[in-house]
């Protein structure tokens, strides 16, 4: 059942001070988020060839500091919507999250070249395309972790209005989930089970923030979400 949340994380609050910087309506173009995109893997820093998606900066290169959001300069996943904006997903405790591999001869204890997880081929260790290998999951670096999803103009931190659709949880446990709505509130779930794919449709928001739910033993993951943008 939604519920509205009176007593939100403290990371909602630091970030509430953006709202005043969102603007546009909700676009047209609904996007599935797979973490499989060329373009975002490609942007990310190594391409997360080891499963590290860290903050990244333009020539994937590390950010100097880690922020509480998607600044433009400074990412994680950014994932192409709607014509000139992204819809982002950020780690906002630890300054990395992981992306597996879907392909198991890419995940460990497969060889490891150039600095990421690398393929045998005819018993030789080969580098793959990294930037085109599908992802099975964003899976939090720790139970403590929270994601932020939002919105954002490309080269921008400010905040764009979408929508929410469905979000389907990993095998790793359940998850709680809250949105912040145009006006301010902030709504959702305690808990969400693993192994799902929820329908959430949750109306013009501006972020939403995801992490495992309480009294989870394990990290959470993200198999892939829908948005309109």
């Amino acid at each position: 059942m939604k519920t509205h949340s009176r007593n939100i994380p403290a990371l909602v609050i630091l970030t509430m001070v953006f709202l005043a910087a969102s603007q546009g309506t909700v676009h047209a173009t609904q996007c599935t988020v797979n973490f499989d995109s060329p373009t975002a893997l490609g942007n990310l820093y190594n391409q997360a060839r080891a499963s590290f998606a860290n903050w990244s900066s333009a020539g994937n290169t590390l950010c100097p500091t880690k922020p509480n959001t998607d600044t433009g300069t400074c990412f994680v996943y950014r994932h192409p919507c709607a014509p000139g904006t992204n819809l982002t997903v950020v780690p906002q405790v630890y300054s990395h999250y992981h992306l597996g591999f879907s392909s198991p001869d890419l995940n460990p204890p497969a060889c490891f070249k150039n600095g990421g997880f690398a393929r045998k081929i005819n018993g030789v260790c080969t580098a793959a395309n990294w930037a085109n290998e599908p992802r099975d999951s964003a899976e939090s670096h720790d139970l403590g972790e929270w994601f932020e999803i939002a919105s954002k103009p490309n080269g921008s931190e400010a905040w764009g209005v979408f929508r929410l659709q469905t979000i389907r949880v990993g095998t790793t446990g359940p998850i709680q989930l809250w949105y912040m709505a145009t006006d301010g509130t902030v709504w959702g779930w305690s808990n969400l089970a693993a192994n799902t794919n929820w329908g959430i449709y949750t109306g013009d928001i501006v972020a939403v923030w995801v992490s495992a739910a309480d009294g989870s033993s394990n990290r959470f993951n993200i198999v892939d979400f829908v948005a309109t943008n």
